[in-house]
Protein backbone atom coordinates (compact mmCIF):
# COMPACT_ATOMS: atom_id res chain seq x y z
CA UNK A 1 0.00 0.00 0.00
CA UNK A 2 3.12 1.82 0.74
CA UNK A 3 4.32 1.60 -2.44
CA UNK A 4 1.67 2.37 -4.64
CA UNK A 5 1.45 5.95 -2.36
CA UNK A 6 5.20 6.60 -3.23
CA UNK A 7 4.65 4.86 -7.13
CA UNK A 8 2.02 7.68 -7.06
CA UNK A 9 3.32 10.40 -5.79
CA UNK A 10 6.74 9.76 -8.38
CA UNK A 11 4.16 9.93 -10.90
CA UNK A 12 2.59 13.20 -9.47
CA UNK A 13 6.33 14.73 -9.12
CA UNK A 14 6.66 13.90 -13.09
CA UNK A 15 3.11 15.47 -13.25
CA UNK A 16 4.66 18.35 -11.34
CA UNK A 17 7.52 19.57 -13.94
CA UNK A 18 5.07 18.97 -16.46
CA UNK A 19 2.06 20.69 -14.61
CA UNK A 20 3.18 23.63 -12.75
CA UNK A 21 -0.35 23.79 -11.21
CA UNK A 22 -0.21 20.22 -9.36
CA UNK A 23 2.87 21.81 -7.21
CA UNK A 24 0.62 20.43 -4.10
CA UNK A 25 0.04 17.15 -4.97
CA UNK A 26 3.85 15.90 -3.28
CA UNK A 27 3.14 17.29 -0.17
CA UNK A 28 -0.43 16.36 -0.26
CA UNK A 29 0.48 12.75 -1.02
CA UNK A 30 3.11 12.39 1.78
CA UNK A 31 0.36 13.72 4.16
CA UNK A 32 -1.25 11.36 3.13
CA UNK A 33 1.41 8.70 3.37
CA UNK A 34 2.13 9.54 6.65
CA UNK A 35 -1.49 9.51 7.88
CA UNK A 36 -1.57 6.33 6.06
CA UNK A 37 1.36 4.89 7.77
CA UNK A 38 -0.16 6.35 11.19
CA UNK A 39 -3.78 4.17 10.73
CA UNK A 40 -1.53 1.37 9.78
CA UNK A 41 0.39 1.38 12.65
CA UNK A 42 -2.56 1.86 14.66
CA UNK A 43 -4.27 -0.42 12.79
CA UNK A 44 -0.82 -2.74 13.21
CA UNK A 45 -0.99 -2.03 16.97
CA UNK A 46 -4.53 -3.19 17.44
CA UNK A 47 -3.37 -6.59 16.12
CA UNK A 48 -0.74 -7.27 17.83
CA UNK A 49 -2.70 -6.26 20.67
CA UNK A 50 -5.55 -8.76 19.43
CA UNK A 51 -2.86 -11.63 18.61
CA UNK A 52 -1.19 -11.11 22.18
CA UNK A 53 -4.78 -11.22 23.90
CA UNK A 54 -5.35 -14.70 21.56
CA UNK A 55 -2.06 -15.64 23.24
CA UNK A 56 -3.52 -15.51 26.05
CA UNK A 57 -6.81 -16.52 26.02
CA UNK A 58 -4.78 -19.57 24.08
CA UNK A 59 -2.22 -19.84 27.13
CA UNK A 60 -5.14 -20.14 29.41
CA UNK A 61 -7.25 -22.64 27.34
CA UNK A 62 -3.93 -24.84 27.59
CA UNK A 63 -3.74 -24.59 31.19
CA UNK A 64 -7.13 -25.03 31.15
CA UNK A 65 -6.80 -28.04 28.59
CA UNK A 66 -3.92 -29.55 30.91
CA UNK A 67 -5.87 -29.08 34.10
CA UNK A 68 -8.57 -30.93 33.01
CA UNK A 69 -6.23 -33.60 31.32
CA UNK A 70 -4.68 -33.79 34.59
CA UNK A 71 -8.13 -34.29 35.93
CA UNK A 72 -9.45 -36.50 33.61
CA UNK A 73 -6.63 -38.99 33.97
CA UNK A 74 -6.74 -38.74 37.82
CA UNK A 75 -10.56 -40.05 37.08
CA UNK A 76 -9.02 -42.81 34.54
CA UNK A 77 -6.45 -43.90 36.72
CA UNK A 78 -9.42 -44.28 39.88
CA UNK A 79 -11.42 -45.79 37.41
CA UNK A 80 -8.98 -48.38 36.65
CA UNK A 81 -8.41 -48.62 40.25
CA UNK A 82 -11.82 -49.21 41.13
CA UNK A 83 -12.04 -51.94 37.62
CA UNK A 84 -8.72 -53.88 39.34
CA UNK A 85 -10.54 -53.94 42.41
CA UNK A 86 -13.55 -55.25 41.36
CA UNK A 87 -11.79 -57.54 39.01
CA UNK A 88 -9.65 -58.83 41.89
CA UNK A 89 -12.93 -59.02 44.33
CA UNK A 90 -15.09 -60.98 41.65
CA UNK A 91 -11.82 -63.52 41.10
CA UNK A 92 -11.54 -64.08 44.66
CA UNK A 93 -15.36 -64.70 44.56
CA UNK A 94 -14.92 -67.15 41.74
CA UNK A 95 -12.38 -69.52 42.98
CA UNK A 96 -14.13 -69.19 46.68
CA UNK A 97 -17.28 -70.63 44.55
CA UNK A 98 -15.09 -73.43 42.93
CA UNK A 99 -13.47 -74.24 46.07
CA UNK A 100 -16.73 -74.41 47.91
CA UNK A 101 -18.72 -76.28 44.30
CA UNK A 102 -15.53 -78.84 44.96
CA UNK A 103 -16.30 -79.19 48.37
CA UNK A 104 -19.70 -80.21 47.48
CA UNK A 105 -19.01 -82.42 44.81
CA UNK A 106 -16.72 -84.32 46.91
CA UNK A 107 -19.36 -84.54 49.90
CA UNK A 108 -21.84 -85.48 47.23
CA UNK A 109 -19.15 -88.08 45.89
CA UNK A 110 -18.09 -88.88 49.81
CA UNK A 111 -22.24 -89.47 50.54
CA UNK A 112 -22.65 -91.52 47.05
CA UNK A 113 -19.57 -93.75 48.06
CA UNK A 114 -21.14 -94.38 51.73
CA UNK A 115 -24.45 -94.97 50.26
CA UNK A 116 -23.07 -97.60 47.88
CA UNK A 117 -21.12 -99.26 51.43
CA UNK A 118 -24.41 -98.91 53.13
CA UNK A 119 -26.13 -100.71 50.80
CA UNK A 120 -23.65 -103.14 50.10
CA UNK A 121 -23.80 -104.05 53.94
CA UNK A 122 -27.82 -104.32 53.86
CA UNK A 123 -27.46 -106.73 50.97
CA UNK A 124 -25.02 -108.60 52.46
CA UNK A 125 -26.92 -108.36 56.10
CA UNK A 126 -29.76 -109.74 54.35
CA UNK A 127 -28.26 -112.36 52.54
CA UNK A 128 -27.13 -113.50 55.63
CA UNK A 129 -30.54 -113.25 57.63
CA UNK A 130 -31.46 -115.22 54.15
CA UNK A 131 -29.02 -117.79 54.85
CA UNK A 132 -29.63 -118.19 58.52
CA UNK A 133 -33.34 -118.37 57.94
CA UNK A 134 -32.69 -120.85 55.22
CA UNK A 135 -30.63 -122.96 57.83
CA UNK A 136 -33.11 -122.26 60.46
CA UNK A 137 -35.35 -123.90 58.15
CA UNK A 138 -33.38 -127.24 57.96
CA UNK A 139 -32.11 -126.95 61.30
CA UNK A 140 -36.57 -127.23 62.66
CA UNK A 141 -36.92 -129.84 59.74
CA UNK A 142 -34.26 -131.90 60.92
CA UNK A 143 -35.41 -131.47 64.99
CA UNK A 144 -39.06 -132.28 63.55
CA UNK A 145 -37.65 -135.35 62.01
CA UNK A 146 -35.65 -136.37 64.98
CA UNK A 147 -38.80 -135.89 67.49
CA UNK A 148 -40.83 -137.96 64.83
CA UNK A 149 -37.72 -140.31 65.24
CA UNK A 150 -37.42 -139.75 69.27
CA UNK A 151 -41.32 -140.10 69.54
CA UNK A 152 -41.53 -143.67 67.46
CA UNK A 153 -38.20 -144.87 69.51
CA UNK A 154 -39.82 -144.24 72.54
CA UNK A 155 -43.23 -145.81 71.35
CA UNK A 156 -40.76 -148.13 70.34
CA UNK A 157 -39.64 -148.69 73.66
CA UNK A 158 -42.85 -148.80 75.41
CA UNK A 159 -44.25 -151.25 73.12
CA UNK A 160 -40.45 -153.25 74.21
CA UNK A 161 -41.51 -153.01 77.74
CA UNK A 162 -44.56 -154.06 77.52
CA UNK A 163 -43.38 -157.28 75.81
CA UNK A 164 -40.74 -157.60 78.29
CA UNK A 165 -43.20 -156.84 81.55
CA UNK A 166 -45.17 -159.59 79.32
CA UNK A 167 -42.50 -161.43 78.79
CA UNK A 168 -41.44 -161.70 82.09
CA UNK A 169 -45.21 -162.50 83.56
CA UNK A 170 -44.86 -165.67 81.69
Amino acid sequence: MADSTVSSGETNVHHESTHPQHSLMPQQAQQMDSVEAQVFSAHLEGIKERIHQLGQKMNALEVLQKSEEGSQQIKVDRFQTSVKHLESVLRQHVNDMNTKFAQVVSRFNNQKINESKIEQMIDRHAQMVQNFENKMMKMQKIISEQELQLINYRSELEQARKELARLKKL
